[in-house]
């Protein structure tokens, strides 16, 4: 590639960068602090060291990860990212940077998927598959796992630093010294995140190097310290005192008493749940048509080739399961289809993509299921856990997508260009109700940010406490936890902290009046 039209990349890329944070920003400026948001902002989540709200500086941030590394668990590295970026901006500040993280991921995911190609397609044309997908995300999946500030620094933030580090892997002048530094320094500091983002990292390091070596190929030397940085930065945060400690609590004795089978069967219906339950079925069908289907044509294997009538099939039972309730004999028969899936899947995709000799996907699939896999002896199971594999499986996606675009066979393509339209236009309606709903209830929250700041400014001025009215969101659907819903009560303590109001505050939650 010339230097013109290298120039020209790069500018794409640039314009696609700010488009896509354009887009992203719009969506976050109306979400707001929810649950813990508080406790980690004012330094008040389990600990007691810090009495003085939002007076605090970097040794209490630092005695503050301290305390949580050895009581709460290993993700600091992150928490350290959220509490200063609270700290230092608010949650403005947090909005900016979540957004040009996601950005970052998105542009990412094109350009792995366009070197894939040896750029026969662009990279910015890939990232605007990407950023389509990621209209895609349901409410469910986006309430839990990315406009949740201190879920999403754990689970989407790591993910650009393991992406860049995927990337830059895969460039020739990788074999610079510098290069090699860069990438280890990449790979630690997305497996010094969360324990599943750990398992990613280093699964995709040791699946590359796996397959590398059946195929002969060379770049071990540049994996090798892929492997070290990831392992490394696995290590610290897997083996914190905190997770053990947090292992340890009585609310999970029941479940550690299970042997490894019953743990299996016991978690087996909820991890298949948050991946492809009912709520997730419109990307479970994506998949199906766009992944099955592309890989069983292009694989040679008779047998193999003809798992796209099952798929298919499976394609048909989501629509007809979309949205009913089924009995509970039927629910595993439901299970077991969708292990059926998963397994038929898998194999098709390894055999497909090893034949093609895509290693990068090949090993981002395998990392991303044991992502996933890993939970089926975890004691806590959460929907936000399968945002990982998500957007993973996004890559999957845009790879197919331009598999389709610069498909040959004229009726093949338009066929492609159809299904990729109706996913982009299904994600331009998902994107709308998620905006809408999360903008109906921003000025609710606006209102309540203000009531507090007020109340603050009394109590600091007359040294007196009086109740302070807050309203109910119009719609809870486009939150996460709220301290007036049955059981979140505690998180008025956060909240009063964070405002630097005393505990005795009262707070007095009224119906919003929404015009």
């Amino acid at each position: 590639m010339n230097k013109e039209k290298w120039g020209q990349g790069r500018q794409s890329a640039v314009r696609l960068l700010l488009v896509t944070f354009v887009v992203l920003y719009l969506q976050h400026y109306f979400v707001g602090m929810y649950f813990d948001d508080y406790g980690y902002a004012s330094l008040s989540y389990g600990w007691i060291g810090n009495l003085n709200g939002m007076q605090y500086g970097i040794s209490d941030i630092l005695r503050f990860l301290y305390w949580q590394y050895h009581n709460w668990g290993g993700r600091v590295l992150y928490f350290f990212f959220e509490v200063m970026a609270f700290h230092l901006g608010g949650v403005r500040l947090l909005q900016v940077l979540q957004s040009f993280v996601i950005a970052g991921i998105i542009v990412l995911e094109g350009k792995i998927v366009s070197h894939n190609f040896k750029q026969k397609i662009t990279g910015p044309m890939c990232g605007a598959f990407g950023l389509l997908l990621y209209g895609t995300i349901t409410l469910t999946s986006a309430r839990d796992g990315i406009y949740w500030y201190t879920a999403s620094v754990l689970y989407v933030w790591p993910i650009f630093p393991f992406l860049l580090g995927v990337y830059l892997c895969e460039q020739k002048k990788s074999e610079t010294l510098l290069s090699k530094i860069a990438i280890f320094f990449l790979f630690f500091l997305a497996a010094f995140s969360q324990e599943q983002v750990a398992v990613l990292v280093v699964v995709y390091c040791l699946f590359y190097i796996g397959v590398q070596a059946l195929k002969r190929k060379e770049k071990a030397a540049i994996r090798g310290f892929a492997l070290f940085g990831a392992m490394s930065g696995g290590a610290i945060e897997i083996l914190a005192p905190g997770n053990f400690v947090r292992a340890s609590d009585p609310m999970y004795a029941a479940f550690s008493e299970k042997n490894i089978i019953e743990k299996i069967l016991q978690n087996l219906p909820q991890v298949i749940e948050i991946n492809i339950g009912t709520y997730n079925t419109i990307f479970a069908f994506v998949l199906t048509i766009f992944l099955g289907m592309q890989a069983a044509r292009a694989i040679k294997n008779k047998y193999l080739a003809k798992t796209w009538v099952f798929f298919v099939a499976y394609a048909g039972w989501l629509i007809v399961d979309l949205g009913v309730a089924v009995p509970e004999m039927v629910q595993v028969v439901q299970v077991l289809i969708r292990v059926l899936w998963i397994l038929a899947l898998t194999v098709v995709l390894t055999v497909y993509y090893y034949s093609e000799g895509k290693t990068v996907l090949l090993a981002l699939y395998w990392a991303g299921l044991c992502s996933q896999g890993m939970l089926l002896v975890s004691p806590s199971i959460s929907n936000r856990s399968h945002i990982i594999f998500e957007l993973i499986l996004h890559i999957l996606l845009i790879d197919a997508f331009a598999a389709l675009y610069l498909r040959k066979k004229c009726i093949e393509k338009r066929l492609g260009l159809i299904g990729i339209c109706a996913v982009g236009i299904y994600a331009v309606f998902n994107y709308g109700y998620i905006l809408r709903g999360y903008a109906m209830n921003n000025d609710v929250m606006m209102r309540n940010h203000y009531n507090m700041l007020e109340a603050a400014n009394e109590y600091a001025t007359t040294n007196e406490t009086a109740p302070v009215i807050l309203y109910t969101l119009p719609d809870d659907r486009f939150a996460n936890s709220m301290p007036y819903q049955p059981g979140e009560e505690f998180i008025g303590t956060w909240m009063k902290i964070y405002y630097e109001l005393p505990q005795e505050t009262q707070l007095i939650w009224e119906d919003a009046k929404v015009s």
